[in-house]
């Protein structure tokens, strides 16, 4: 069969038609479309298209410091504010700034594709910094030579001291005035600059995420799938996933990655069956921000009665699983009668954790306790956490997240720092 018209064009025009339309499925058109535009160079320019945050975005939503920086450092610069060569950003050369619509689009169908592995995507990321500190350093008022590139704490010029940050810190803006750079990881860079301010710093995100697929989030789990999911969750930040107040924690909320919240569950249920332990920590950060309202007040997670269910079935090799459910969901959770009779019906004595959930229904749903324990002949059940020097009036006047810190759940191992990044 003779070819078509658009598999004998040279595979320089292929790859720029290709690199025109952003369409992962421009190499199914043919064999010998594939193998002109698969190319390691290829997926690199995707993945940076699909997920660099450009700094131009960061430059509009100035720091509200900067005009009074200005005026203490250049007060003529004041009449130069405005003009476009203030703003100019030298992106790669191969860089085409997307909308955000159409960059969430472009995400939903990297992560999908065959040749999107966490070895390829981990490497690409690590290559981000210098993408955004190379842009940067080219701006007005910027000398290469001014420029410090740390990778640990460090005193560097002036007494400036470059530090890593703490995650709970970030937010996506940006001082133009930086003169001092320290790179955390590939998902964040601190700018710092000498002024007579205090605090003169900023961090700047080099990963934006806008949308996680419901392929990725529903499994089924390979380790594969696990470490990207791990990797986009940090490249978040902890500022959408938090209970921050103020219009800026809002707009960081609108700015979050949309993703269906069924599939989110049904993944945490996949991870429960499949024990993936490492993965569920995550999830449950995911499925806690899709159900948090834009405010700074408390809520309480509203996750389905189902994984309580697997988890205390799997029980005690799901622990792990049931402890964290508890701790994220109490409210909702443990207002349902099956946990309570689960946790009465104990097969190990003195386990920790049923002997919290009874001890926790006895003293916030008194009633429902009465209840579950009336054929037992009993109506406490014996357990470790005891709170009988409080009256059971006095607790019920207080909210059960109050509750749990009178009466902590049981201590059970996690996984390491990395599950609260």
């Amino acid at each position: 069969m003779a070819p078509g018209t658009l598999e004998c064009l040279p595979n320089e025009i292929l790859e720029r038609i290709h690199l025109e339309a952003l369409e992962v499925n421009f190499p199914r058109c043919s064999a010998r479309v594939a193998a002109a535009v698969s190319r390691e160079i290829i997926y690199r320019i995707f993945v940076i298209q699909a997920y660099w945050n450009d700094p131009q975005q960061c430059i509009r939503n100035r720091h509200f410091h900067r005009e009074s920086i200005l005026r203490d450092t250049t007060p003529n610069m004041m009449d130069y504010m405005d003009l476009d060569f203030f703003t100019a950003i030298f992106r790669p050369t191969f860089y085409r700034p997307l909308p955000p619509k159409e960059q969430a689009r472009l995400q939903s169908k990297v992560v999908t594709c065959r040749w999107f592995t966490v070895s390829r995507f981990r490497k690409i990321l690590e290559t981000f910094p210098g993408l955004t500190l190379n842009a940067l350093s080219r701006q007005f008022l910027f000398q290469p030579a001014c420029l410090h590139f740390n990778t640990s704490h460090a005193q560097v010029g002036n007494g400036l001291r470059a530090a890593f940050l703490d995650n709970t810190d970030l937010c996506m803006i940006y001082d133009p005035f930086a003169k001092y750079f320290a790179v955390q990881d590939s998902f964040i860079i601190k700018a710092s600059y000498q002024s007579t301010h205090q605090g003169a710093s900023h961090i700047i995100r080099t990963v934006r995420v806008l949308s996680i697929p419901d392929a990725l989030l529903e499994g089924p789990w390979t380790e594969e799938s696990i470490e990207i999911v791990i990797l986009l969750r940090r490249a978040i930040g902890k500022r959408f996933l938090s209970g921050d107040s103020g219009e800026w924690a809002s707009l960081q909320r609108k700015r979050g990655p949309t993703f269906s919240g069924e599939a989110c569950l049904n993944g945490i249920t996949r991870a429960i069956n499949e024990r993936r332990e490492r993965l569920f920590r995550y999830l449950l950060d995911l499925q806690q921000a899709y159900n948090s309202p834009p405010t700074h007040f408390s809520y309480e997670p509203q996750i389905p009665h189902k994984p309580f269910l697997l988890a205390m079935a799997a029980y005690p090799q799901a622990r792990i699983f049931l402890h964290l459910l508890v701790q994220t969901s109490p409210s909702y959770a443990l207002s349902h009668q099956s946990i309570l009779r689960w946790a009465r019906n104990s097969s190990q004595p003195r386990d920790l954790l049923k002997d919290w959930l009874v001890e926790y229904f006895r003293v916030c749903q008194p009633s429902l306790t009465q209840r579950v324990f009336h054929k037992a002949k009993r109506l406490v059940y014996p357990g470790v956490f005891r709170t009988d020097q409080l009256s059971i009036g006095d607790l019920d006047s207080v909210s059960k997240w109050r509750f749990l810190s009178l009466c902590p759940p049981p201590s059970i191992p996690l996984l390491g720092d990395e599950w609260w990044i």
